[in-house]
């Protein structure tokens, strides 16, 4: 899967925290489009945290590839 645009979803401000949200739009190799909104958590303008299913991360690396498993194993259920 590969990431072909990141929407800029809106924004939430409370004192020095800022939460953003995105919205995450991707393709599978045969050409099937998908979306996934996360979230991005800043304080004092620094990016805190990325947040997606409940889960915290980091950084963005390991926030993209939870966002495709996730759909891979979403997939693979609906499959079986």
């Amino acid at each position: 899967m590969r990431a072909i645009n990141c929407i800029n979803a809106g924004h939430l401000t409370d004192g020095d925290f800022i939460i953003i949200n995105h919205i995450l739009v991707y393709v599978d190799d045969k050409g099937n489009e998908y979306n996934t909104s996360f979230s991005e958590v800043r304080f004092k303008r620094k990016i805190e945290s990325y947040q997606f299913n409940g889960e915290s991360y980091k950084f963005l690396q390991p926030l993209m590839e939870a966002i495709f498993l996730n759909k891979v194993n979403e997939i693979t259920n609906l499959s079986k």
